[in-house]
């Protein structure tokens, strides 16, 4: 009842109080927004997606070998299970009701052997965590096909794109990729139910640009070989296949022109249509007797009848923009011919955004039993002649949904909410709340108390526990959920928001939240993630970014500007995307110190608390700059962290300056060459500093050049945001897709194995990165033989030194690179017989 009572109050806040206050908002900015692609792909606009896919495979092949080589602690799950995240398909065994697995929009794959009572992760080290879209072979169930990528074009769609089609043959234990890695986005996958081996695929290509493994695509030999069957253009998506259930030569496809910017979108064209064969591919015709014919269709949803399949359904749209809801058609002879069914009940059951759905579904028994997916969950008994409303009490945002052919009765609903069961047709449902799949923003913790944990998550509003445990979360403000700051020394002050900048604030922990912007004009700028700081010596003084900054020295109950715009005005697209502050940080050795990072690449500084500012990122990157962190010893020394990607030469993520901007220094060392979210350092030791990035959590020591990943057992997906409880020693990791983690931080790592004797000291490599010659320093407490190596990310070596002997003392070694050693990332090892000390090296061109 507690929680039931929560829910309803933060309902209540996001729909009364924020209808009176909310920011203005342009029209686009109504709709789910591009903020984590556009972190990526300023000032492009585009991201290099094959680069990514190649750090994406070395960040694996290296924690394989460094989890050979060094034992470190382990990341535990605190949640929240029970909130949910976006499921993007399900897939259900065929002979078993108990067994089925379901696909998440970055989460990875998920299995269950007793109907969700318990769940295994089973996708975690093959490939990208992006399910697009997950089939079970009816003929052969231990064999699955796994379309990575999700294809709803969501925020997260362009930014998080798959690397391909994947196959197991065991069950959903091991996965190999089997081809298509261009294709980005898959919409969906058909398994013959007679021939395992025959596979038809809907590739939808990528979504901010044109090009790519797109269209419709067919393999006969179970992913050897893979025939391009339909092909339209270069910025048409082909989003759903159907193979007739009673003739295996006869498919549909569905094609859906679409291409994306980050400041608009045009999602509808003349080359989106319905196509059918009757030879396996060679030839096709279009089928739109009866349908809308105009140049603004947009996504459209397929369904057969497998009991009948001469009847389909088709959901339909228009609308360049928002792919509006224009009605539900049914066919009864096989495509040739449509006519609409849609009552009035289904006119708006899309809102304002359908390409983000999109899917229908027939009864494996009944045709006349139809599901149609949107906001809400629809249902009709009489072939489309009346609908109903169903699932009312579960979340909303629909995206899969299926049947058990072995027992009707039990169908399981996907959704931006998580899992969904029920075993009466839809009429009720259980909520399958044991999933940790929650996207998060950003997270933190009460600082003055054990347990209480917050989160910002993708369409879960804020979230929060006082329990300490994963499946007793709450909300407590609803709307997309971004900062949340607790205050360090009173738990009841509580700041929290929604997108675009709407902040609140609670004096009782949460249990209910008043508007917190008086003073700041709704003509600002805001960011999709509007950041917000308090200051760490008064802890009644916040600050809030537009293009400007704010403060407040109430606690938020008035603002006022100290700054004009901090970053470099609106963007040449005359749009609102970017052009906005993106981080703020604080000093909390001098509370005149504040920096701030702009999403257009400014970085700026004061030292009179507002009075003037100077602009120091002229030598530093032109990207999303995602976090400035001011030191805890010297108030002239910060760091400063970038999203993005290269496109040619090497890109630094991380910078830190020592003299208050002046002058500033690349330490991204051996990082892999992704997005870095966050930085922070270790109060307890202000040296030590931890990063999280799109794969996974580093740290270093001030004094070591060199990066390692923190812990294990973390999923490779997007690393949001980080926080350290201090009370507790523990790191807190926000993940997209995975919920929240934790570690503890007086872990100590060891090399393995574990000796009596240390004779080496670890090592410290410069430069590092590296072109031709590295510097390996180390010291032995005993004289020793040395075999100095380079190895490969397999393992394999590739370049050694002369083995040496050594005496007791410091030493430096040059090493000169081969010309064989290509850029990337390697492993040097220095061994004396069964001792051996690890380091990571980056080659650069």
């Amino acid at each position: 009842m507690r929680i039931a009572y929560f829910l309803c109050l933060a309902f209540l806040l996001a729909n009364c109080q924020n209808s009176q206050k909310e920011r203005s908002t342009t029209e686009a900015e109504k709709y789910p927004g591009d903020w984590l692609y556009e972190q990526r792909a300023y000032p492009y606009d585009s991201i290099p997606y094959t680069f990514i896919n190649q750090e994406y495979k070395k960040l694996q092949q290296q924690t394989a070998v460094e989890s050979r080589a060094i034992r470190r602690g382990d990341w535990k799950l605190v949640g929240p299970k029970n909130v949910g995240g976006r499921v993007t398909s399900v897939a259900l065994n065929p002979n078993d009701t108990s067994i089925f697995f379901i696909g998440t929009a970055t989460g990875g794959i998920f299995k269950t052997t007793d109907r969700g009572a318990s769940w295994q992760a089973v996708f975690d080290e093959s490939g990208r965590l992006s399910i697009g879209d997950l089939e079970i072979a009816p003929s052969n169930t231990k064999i699955l096909y796994a379309g990575t990528g999700e294809a709803n074009a969501s925020a997260t769609s362009g930014a998080f794109f798959g690397d391909g089609i994947y196959k197991s043959e065991n069950g959903g234990k091991s996965w190999e990729n089997i081809g298509l890695e261009n294709s980005h986005h898959i919409g969906k996958i058909i398994v013959n139910p007679t021939n395992e081996n025959h596979v038809l695929v809907a590739a939808a290509g990528p979504l901010y640009s044109k090009g790519g493994d797109r269209g419709f695509y067919e393999t006969r030999d179970g992913g050897e070989s893979w025939n391009r069957l339909l092909f339209v253009s270069d910025s048409t998506a082909c989003i759903n296949v159907i193979m007739h259930p009673q003739d295996s030569n006869t498919y549909y496809a569905v094609t859906w022109e679409r291409v994306r910017q980050p400041w608009q979108r045009s999602y509808a064209g003349e080359t989106s249509r319905i196509y059918r064969t009757r030879d396996a591919g060679a030839t096709w015709e279009i089928l739109n007797s009866g349908l809308p014919n105009n140049i603004d269709c947009g996504r459209m949803g397929l369904a057969i009848s497998p009991s009948d399949p001469n009847i389909l359904y088709v959901s339909v749209t228009e609308n360049k923009i928002t792919n509006t809801f224009n009605g539900l058609y049914k066919s009864i002879d096989g495509g040739d011919n449509w006519f609409k069914t849609t009552d009035f009940l289904l006119t708006g059951m899309y809102n304002n955004f359908g390409w983000y759905f999109g899917q229908v579904r027939v009864a494996p028994e009944d045709p006349n039993r139809v599901y149609t997916l949107g906001v809400a969950l629809y249902q009709t008994n009489t072939g489309g002649n009346s609908w109903e409303r169903i699932a009312r009490g579960v979340h909303v945002d629909h995206h899969a949904l299926e049947t058990h052919p072995k027992n009707t009765n039990m169908v399981v609903l996907g959704n931006d909410g998580g899992a969904y069961v029920s075993v009466d047709r839809g009429a009720t449902w259980t909520h399958l709340d044991n999933l940790p799949i929650t996207q998060l923003y950003e997270c933190e913790v009460a600082q003055s108390e054990d347990d209480f944990y917050y989160g910002g998550t993708q369409d879960n509003g804020t979230i929060m526990t006082d329990a300490g445990v994963d499946s007793r979360w709450r909300n407590i403000l609803g709307g997309d959920g971004f900062h949340v700051i607790v205050e360090p020394e009173n738990s009841d002050i509580v700041y929290a928001e929604y997108q675009w900048g709407n902040l609140f604030r609670s004096v009782n922990g949460g249990a209910s939240f008043q508007w917190a912007l008086s003073g700041i004009p709704n003509s600002d700028r805001t960011n999709w993630n509007t950041p917000i700081a308090i200051d760490p010596s008064d802890y009644a003084t916040l600050y809030y970014g537009s293009q400007r900054l704010y403060r407040s020295t109430n606690r938020a109950a008035s603002w006022e500007a100290i700054s004009n715009d901090l970053t470099k005005g609106l963007h040449p697209s005359g749009s609102t995307r970017y052009a906005t502050l993106s981080t703020i940080a604080v000093s909390s050795l001098d509370s005149d110190i504040i920096w701030t990072g702009s999403d257009d690449g400014n970085v700026q500084m004061t030292t009179d608390g507002g009075e003037t500012w100077n602009l120091v990122s002229d030598e530093l990157p032109d990207r999303f700059v995602t976090s400035v962190f001011c030191d805890l010893e010297d108030p002239m020394t910060a760091y400063v962290t970038y999203s993005g990607y290269r496109f040619s030469d090497y890109l630094p993520h991380i910078f830190w300056t020592q003299d208050g901007g002046l002058t500033w220094e690349d330490i991204s060392a051996n990082l892999p060459e992704v997005p870095i979210n966050d930085v922070i350092a270790d109060p307890k030791n202000p040296d030590r500093l931890f990063v999280a990035t799109d794969m996974g959590v580093w740290q270093q020591d001030k004094r070591d050049q060199n990066w390692t990943p923190v812990g294990k057992n973390l999923p490779a997906t997007v690393i949001s945001d980080l926080v350290i409880h201090q009370k507790r020693r523990m790191l807190i990791a926000a993940t997209y897709g995975r919920s929240l983690h934790e570690y503890p931080l007086d872990f100590v790592p060891t090399v393995i194995p574990t000796l009596d004797s240390t004779t080496i000291t670890p090592l410290s490599i410069a430069p590092n990165p590296v072109r031709d010659v590295a510097t390996i320093e180390f010291e032995l407490q005993q004289a020793a033989t040395l075999q100095i190596g380079l190895y490969d990310m397999s393992g394999k070596m590739r370049q050694q030194l002369p083995q040496q002997r050594y005496e007791v003392g410091a030493h430096q070694v040059q090493f000169t690179l081969s010309s064989s050693i290509v850029p990337g990332l390697y492993v040097v090892r220095v061994a004396s017989g069964k001792e051996q000390r690890f380091s990571v090296l980056k080659v650069v061109e």
